[in-house]
Formats: structure tokens, sequence, C-alpha cells
């Protein structure tokens, strides 16, 4: 049995057999291979379809031979040796009719060509154009092209490259007509055929081919045999090119020479606007508008070089022209390159057309660096009409009439801001200094008074209030301000003016102000010797004897012989010193070296604490210490002892100063005999007495010499 898999195989190729006989049978297919029909019959199911194959084939080698092709005809017409046949109208008719009507324009031209020198050139002319007519009209532009290139190369002449130029380019194949264009410029043509344009067309060609290098080269070729009111217009050309092929160098060099010859661009800045406003910049439209691209790219790449002074005033120039990308690259580098005056002028151009006026108080700003005050005051007053931001431009325009020294006007522009912002810092300030200087000095030190408790942290305010007010003897107003000057967390004051504004406090009877300021100043200086001795003095002066000797028991005052004297004055006043053990426990402080009243008093203060030996001490190195001998040091002690009651030390202090002032000193007796009167003590008290007016008398005759009269001495 015969598998199912064989039987569908054999059913598909007699099935196929038959389809093909049936065809064959029909006249649709007609085999013309023998090997073809040979191979269909390789399993017997094609024995008919054989037979009818071979009878076709044998119908075919007995027919008609076939007809000829569009290109035979031709050639045969062309290659006749009667010239009877190539002269018929009707048979030339019918070939123009063929070379319009043919499939096959290419071939067909080709063969027409080769044997161009067989026909006349106007009816070989009619041929090739029905031809490349023809290819054109079946969407062969290559072909007619090609055709073109073939009938320029038999018949040269403008018209057929122009055309074949022309085709190249709608066959987007620019690099073939470019090709085409230089061979016809090389075939030597005639010149009064040459179309126009040319030059040009070679710079697209090139372009249209990717070849940006051969067209600056033919464009750069141009400029040099160009005239002058060309030139412009090939210079924005060049650098269209320099920057597609990389040629910026050269196309810089040419834009560079050119500038030189241009007084638009060589002049300065301030000429260039002249020209252009009196229509001497450019001749004409095209030529402004050639200027401002090739300018532009000049201006880039020197930017680019790092060349900006250059590159700026080829910007400035175009700025000057309306250029909005130019504009923006002055504002740009004029701060850096330190060009604020052209930048002014550009600036002041464009606001008077009508641009930037946003930008007028910048420009006064300029102005008036420039020393330029009357016209920048016009720009602000503009701006300020225009109602610009009215409170800032007033400001502004005090500020400025304030520097130029025109105080009234300083003042109307300060009062107009103060009356859009009473509260405003800057205006009162302004206002008051322009009283003052205008000498409404009442008037002034108002303005000043009110702003300085309105700010009370303006260091400023304060101080020139409290300067002011106290040059108009107001006194009290003055000292407020210092205190609120002192206070300013803004301003970092110091230990003398706290001194200084406590003692006006206390020279006005404002003893608590006085030592409010004296705490608030060693509060900040803590380490400031004299204002803690200053503070110490005043506590001890208003009965805060306990607080003084704090302060004065500090360690850092020790040697401090302010501190010393004042501390041994308060223990002398206080009947128990609790920082007595600390500050006078050991040896006296040095800083007492050469002060012997201080130590006298010392020594006397130890006396009165019971360390009578520091006292003696004390004493001892004083009798020893040469230097104080003829000093009043003794007298001044003993003095001290007799206010004390200690009349018995007294005496013995003063006979040592008198002993060493050799009794010559009438005080010293006089006090004496006060502390032989306190010891009851009577004749030599009034011994005592007698030698104080002896001494105090100048030497006389003994019969001129009064005699004393004594009629009571002191303490009877």
């Amino acid at each position: 049995m015969i598998p199912i898999e064989t039987r569908a195989v054999i059913c598909q190729k007699r099935l196929a057999g038959v389809i093909l006989s049936c065809l064959a049978l029909a006249g649709w297919f007609i085999p013309n291979d023998k090997e073809l029909v040979n191979r269909l019959d390789h399993d017997g199911q094609a024995a008919r379809l054989k037979q009818i194959a071979e009878e076709r084939l044998a119908e075919q080698a007995h027919a008609a031979p076939a007809p000829q092709t569009d290109r035979e005809k031709l050639v045969a017409w062309l290659d006749s040796t009667d010239e009877s046949v190539r002269d018929d109208p009707a048979i030339r008719a019918d070939r123009r009719n063929l070379c319009a009507a043919t499939e096959m324009p290419f071939e067909v031209g080709e063969e027409l060509m080769k044997r161009a020198d067989r026909l006349e050139p106007e009816f070989f002319d009619s041929l090739a154009d029905a031809l490349v007519k023809r290819a054109l009209g079946l969407g062969f532009p290559v072909d007619a092209a090609r055709l073109l290139t073939a009938w320029f190369d038999v018949r040269p002449s403008w018209k057929i490259a122009s055309r074949q130029i022309q085709v190249w380019r709608w066959a987007v194949r620019s690099d073939e007509a470019l090709r085409a264009l230089d061979a016809a410029l090389a075939a030597g043509l005639d010149p009064a055929e040459k179309p126009a344009g040319l030059d040009d067309l070679r710079v697209r060609l090139a372009l249209e081919s990717n070849q940006p290098n051969l067209a600056f080269d033919i464009v750069i070729r141009g400029y040099e045999t160009a005239r002058e009111e060309e030139k412009p217009a090939i210079l924005r050309r060049l650098v269209e090119l320099a920057n597609a092929g990389d040629r910026t160098t050269e196309a810089a060099h040419l834009i560079s020479e050119h500038f030189k010859t241009m007084p638009f661009q060589a002049g300065t800045l301030q000429d260039a606007l002249a020209m252009l406003r009196d229509g001497r910049a450019f001749h004409d439209d095209d030529a402004r508008n050639d200027y401002q691209q090739y300018a532009a790219a000049m201006a880039r790449w020197q930017e680019w070089a790092g060349r900006g002074d250059l590159a700026f005033d080829t910007w400035a120039r175009l700025a000057l022209l309306g250029d909005e990308e130019a504009w923006g690259r002055v504002v740009d580098l004029q701060d850096e390159l330190l060009r604020g005056d052209e930048f002014a002028l550009i600036l002041a151009d464009r606001i008077a057309a009508g641009k930037h006026l946003d930008k007028e108080p910048a420009l006064a700003a300029i102005l008036l660096d420039q020393g330029r005050v009357e016209e920048a005051v016009g720009h602000l007053e503009a701006a300020a009409r225009r109602g610009a931001d009215a409170f800032t431009l007033k400001k502004q325009l005090g500020r400025i009439h304030q520097q130029s020294g025109d105080w009234e006007k300083s003042l109307a522009a300060f009062e107009a801001a103060l009356a859009l912002d009473a509260k405003d810092v800057e205006s009162q300030k302004g206002r008051a200094f322009a009283l003052v200087r205008l000498a409404r000095y009442e008037e002034g030190a108002q303005a000043w008074l009110a702003l300085s408790r309105q700010a009370t942290d303006d260091a400023e305010a304060q101080e020139t209030c409290a300067a002011l007010c106290e040059s108009l003897g107001r006194e009290r107003e003055a000292l407020e301000a210092m205190q609120r000057l002192l206070a300013c967390a803004s301003r970092q004051s110091m230990p003398d003016e706290h001194l200084e504004l406590a003692a006006k406090l206390q020279a006005l009877g404002d003893d608590p102000a006085g030592i409010a300021t004296l705490r608030s100043g060693l509060t900040k200086f803590p380490t400031s010797t004299t204002l803690r001795v200053t503070l110490a003095g005043a506590l001890a002066a208003t009965g805060g004897h306990d607080e003084a000797v704090r302060l004065l028991a500090d360690a850092s005052l020790r040697e401090n012989p302010a501190a010393v004297e004042l501390l041994i004055a308060e223990a002398a006043e206080m009947s128990s010193v609790p920082v007595e053990a600390e500050l006078f426990s050991g040896p006296a402080p040095a800083c007492l070296r050469d002060l012997p009243e201080l130590q006298m008093k010392l020594a006397f203060l130890f006396d009165k604490w019971g360390r009578a030996h520091e006292s003696e001490r004390i004493v001892t190195a004083l009798q020893k210490d040469g230097r104080h001998s003829e000093t009043r040091v003794w007298h001044d002690l003993a003095r001290l002892c007799l206010d004390v009651g200690e009349a018995t030390k007294a005496e013995s202090f003063e006979m040592l100063y008198l002993t060493a002032r050799g009794g010559k000193d009438s005080q010293a007796w006089e006090l004496l005999g006060d502390i032989y009167d306190a010891q009851n003590r009577d004749e030599e008290a009034a011994a005592a007495y007698k030698k104080a007016v002896q001494v105090l008398l100048p030497a006389a005759p003994a019969a001129e010499r009064p005699q004393p009269q004594i009629t009571q001495a002191r303490g009877f």
C-alpha cells in the first residue's frame, strides 16, 4: 500500500502537469528552452506538454525575424550608405518621432552621438534635443544630463552647457554640475554668449556639493578684483563661507583691512554716531545690511581670539545700528573692559530712540561718575516724570545735589521723597543735613533729634544729633543721643566714650545715669581698669562703698595707683574691710614704691587694723629711702594721724618731717603746735606756734624786728 505522503506528492505533480498542458494549449505558456521542457518531464507525467512545446519551438524556428528596436532602426538608418535614405523627409520625420517617443533615449542617444558627423548640425541638434526631452519626460534626469554632456562634447556651446548644468542640478548632482561648468569655462567658448553670474553659480554649486573651501576661494578671487562699492556684499558672502569652511582667519584679515577704509568703523564712536545721524555712514540700505552681517561675524571672531577691546568697538557700532545681539554684548563687556564712557553714549542714543527707558537711572549713574552732573540730573528727572519709581529717583536726585553742594535742590528732593515715604531714614538724613548746611540749625537739630529717636540703632544719626545739640547748647538732648549711640548694636563703642558721657551726666547732677553709663561700659569692656576705677569712685561718692570696694578689690587693680589710693580711702572710712586680707596681705603693691603718701596712708591703715609690725615696716622703709626725706609725706601722715586721734604718732611723723626740712617749714611748726595742743602740752604748743611765726617772717635787724604778739595759742 502506497503511503499517504507519497500519494500527496504524486497528486501534486499530476495536477501541475494538467495545468501546464492547459496553458500550453491556450498559448499562454510557450516554452523556449529545450532544457526547461526536459526538466518538466522528469516523471513521465508531462509528455503531452513536451510535445506541444516542441511543436511551438519548431514554429518559431521557421517564423519571420523579430522586428527591430528603436536603437537598431536608428543605427541602420544612420549607417545606411544610401544617401537618399538618410535624406528622405518622410524617413527623417519618422526618425525624429522615434527619438521623441523611444523608451530607451539614452541608448539611442549614444548611437546618435557616435554618428553625429553623418548629419547636418541643425538636424542633429533637433534629434539630440528630442532625446533629452524624452529622457526627462520619462523621469531619467541623469540620462538626460549624460546625453547633454555627450552633446556638449560634440557641439560645445554655452546654451548646451547651461542646460547640462541645470539638468545635473535637477538630478541633485551638484558635483557633476560644477564639473560641467568648469569644463565649459575651460572650453574657450564665445565670451559674448557667456551667461552672467557664473561666479555666483560656481559658489552655489560648490556649496551644494559640500565644498565650502572651494566656494571661499572663488569668492575671494572675486573680492580682489571687485569695485569698492561691491566689496561689502562680497565680505558678507565671505563671512558665510568662512564659518562653513573654517577660513575665519583669512576672512577676518580681509574685514580688518576693509575696516581701515571705512570712516564709520575707523573713527571714534562719537564720529560714528554723528555719521549715522547725518546719513554719511552708508551709501544705501544694502551696504548697511552687509556691514551688519560681516561686522557681527568679525566681533565674534575678535571675542574668540581674546581681543575684547576690538570686539567691543565693533559691537558698539552695531549697537548704534540697532542690533540687539550687539547691544547685549556691549552690556556684558562694558564693565569688564571699563568702557563706561562708550556704553553711556550708546545707552543715551538708544534711550533717545525710546528704547531701554528702564535703564535711564543707570545712565545717570554713569554720567555722574564722569562728572556730567547736569546731564545725569536731566535723565533722572525725565525718568521721574514717567513715574518710574519716583521715590528712588527723588532720593537719587537729592544725593546728586548734595554732592554738588546745591543744598536748596537737595532739600527739595529729599522732602519730595519724604512726601512719598515719611519714615525713610536716608531721606530724613538728607533733609536734616541740608538744613544744617543752609544754616537752619534749629530745624536741623529737630530733624536729627527726631531721626535719632526713630532709628535708635543708627550710629550716624545718634552721633550727628549729639554733636549738633551740644554745639547749640541743648545738653540734655545731646546726652540722650550719646546714650543711644553707646547702646547701638551696629557700632563698637570705646571706653573713653562711656567715661566722657558719664562725666557729662555727673556734671549735670544726674549721678544715677552716669553710674549706669559706667556700668554698661564696664559690661562691654570688662578689662578696662579706667572704667572700673571710675565706676568705683562714682559709687563711693554716692554712698555705694561696699560695691566700690568689691570693684577695687579685683586682682587686676592691685598695681593700679588710682585704684589702690581709692581703696585705701574707702578702707579708711569703713569700720570693717572684708577684702582687707586679700588685697593688703603680703608686701605692699609695687605701684606704691614711688608714692610715699599712699604708703603712709597704708601704714596708718595697718596700724588701725592692729597690724603694727606691717605699719612699722612701711615707715622704716620710707625712713631709709632717701628719695622721700624732703617730701611732705611725713607731714601729711602726721596730719592724718592727728585727724583720727593718734596724736603720739602724729608727733613722731611731724618731727621726722621737720628734721628733714631743717626746721624751716612754718606749716610743719604750726601742725606740731596743734599736735601738742591736742595732748594738752600748752607750753610746747606755744613754743611751736612761736617758731612757726619766726620761720614765716623774713630776717631783719633786731631794732626793726617786730615783736611777736601772741595773745592766745591755738587750742587755748
